[in-house]
């Protein structure tokens, strides 16, 4: 069911010319890359564990990442990829599942190959998992693998064992695959006859009755119209060439956007629309764009990611502006993007940790607002004017609290569980940490104007 609230239709205007300088965008968890008009890649967000390089562990701003000829980038939960022309894969970031796929589990803080291969042609990331296409046509996969997500016929669930591929794996023998995405712990695909396949995960993201783990490529159905599919978190989409909308999977925040927040096992349409092009989706949330150039959202919105305003769930799709020049669109994890014809690219949702709007702020969004332009600031810069520091790292008794130009009002430690271990507020510059256990925590340092999130560890 469609429902359009006119009360919150925004109208975009009033947009510096400097704001129009973006050509695509690649978001994922907490990070996102965009690929500036001058062909140059920049990222801001999250960097948790190098998924940025050597930046700082939040950055607000764009910043300089990549340069040169790079056709083709994807992001996992935190990692990041990139096709050269000349088709060798690079990866940075996470490692523990094999994620970058050199044969190890080190992590990674800068670009290097995946592997001496030189024949890729596309390279998807789903949370943990990768899949890639070379140009022979065959599917191959690493990384995590414990739901079966790579299709080579094992999964940790049945077997016991924690199951992962730290180097590229064949999937199938098939050669004509032509549309390819990945979900958290499953993957989906469209072959050049029109149907659809899906392996992993079978909570409901794979449209069939299953409880276990699909292991191997299973054609969902027998239809031979799909033109494109995304996979989320525990449930899935799909287009076909028809226009219309299809989705299947868990539903608790109303991200299937059929009105209800019942699950699906298996695929339902989306109201009755037949113009639908584009759908993203990543967490909770989804997004879409009609071949009108009309902006939709729907799902989880409690960090404001659907973009109407008001900051509760959304059941079916809303329309976000009465603008019609929306070019492109990406969900990551509690925060959306959008861009437009003329290079403005808009973002929206979840901003005080990781500075994932890429607007100078650690303000949280509930509507579209632009993301600042290409400005490099080199890596000195970035962390003068956006991160606190902690020091000394690893220590024994205590840790000091510098930087960002503001005073810490308040902090929490947290335990690699979760479990709170110590709140303190006031105007902090030390913190006693000697009754910790050793091992790794996390500070959340919050001021009035940001909240950041940083690692220690516990001697």
């Amino acid at each position: 069911m469609k429902t359009y609230y006119a009360a919150f239709l925004l109208v975009i205007t009033n947009l510096s010319a400097n704001s129009q300088c973006w050509d695509e965008i690649y978001p994922a968890d907490m990070h996102i890359l965009a690929k500036a008009a001058n062909g140059k890649i920049y990222g801001w967000g999250s960097n948790t564990d190098g998924q940025l390089t050597n930046a700082p562990f939040a950055v607000n701003l764009p910043y300089l990442l990549l340069e040169g000829n790079w056709v083709d980038i994807s992001l996992g939960e935190h990692q990041t990829y990139a096709l050269k022309s000349d088709g060798t894969i690079w990866a940075t970031g996470r490692n523990d599942v094999g994620q970058m796929g050199d044969g190890t589990a080190n992590f990674r803080n800068a670009f290097a190959p995946v592997n001496l291969d030189n024949n890729w042609t596309k390279v998807i990331a789903g949370g943990n998992h990768v899949v890639a296409l070379k140009t022979d046509g065959t599917l191959w996969g690493w990384g995590y693998n414990d739901f079966g997500q790579l299709g080579n016929g094992v999964n940790g669930v049945s077997t016991g064992v924690f199951e992962h591929e730290s180097n590229p794996i064949p999937i199938t023998n098939d050669t004509d695959w032509a549309f390819i995405t990945c979900g958290s712990t499953h993957t989906l695909a469209i072959k050049e006859n029109g149907t659809l396949w899906v392996w992993g995960s079978s909570n409901g993201t794979l449209g069939q009755a299953y409880t276990n783990p699909t292991t191997i490529p299973t054609q969902l159905g027998t239809d031979t119209d799909w033109q494109s599919c995304e996979g989320g978190f525990g449930y899935s989409l799909a287009i076909k060439n028809n226009g219309t909308l299809w989705a299947w999977g868990t539903n608790a925040s109303g991200n299937l956007g059929d009105g209800t927040t019942d699950t699906r096992p298996s695929p339902v349409q989306i109201g009755t629309d037949t113009n639908w092009q584009i759908a993203s989706t990543t967490l909770r949330h989804t997004l879409a764009l009609k071949t009108d150039g009309t902006l939709w959202g729907w799902g989880q919105n409690n960090y404001g990611q659907v973009g109407d305003g008001l900051g509760s769930s959304v059941l079916a799709p809303v329309q976000l502006s009465t603008d019609t020049d929306w070019k492109a669109i990406q969900s990551g994890t509690q925060v959306s993007y959008a861009l437009k014809e003329d290079g403005t690219l808009y973002a929206w949702g979840s901003n005080a940790t990781y500075g994932g709007l890429g607007n100078g702020t650690w303000a949280n969004s509930a509507i579209p607002g632009p993301t600042s332009c290409a400005t490099v600031l080199d890596i000195d810069e970035i962390e003068a004017v956006s991160k606190f520091t902690i020091y000394p790292n690893p220590t024994d008794n205590e840790i000091n609290i510098v930087g960002a130009n503001t005073d810490v009002k308040s902090v929490s430690i947290t335990d690699t569980t979760g479990k709170t271990v110590l709140n303190a507020s006031g105007d902090l510059e030390k913190i006693d940490v000697s009754f910790l256990a050793q091992g790794m925590y996390f500070v959340e340092i919050s001021s009035c104007e940001r909240k950041q999130v940083m690692k220690f560890l516990k001697k």
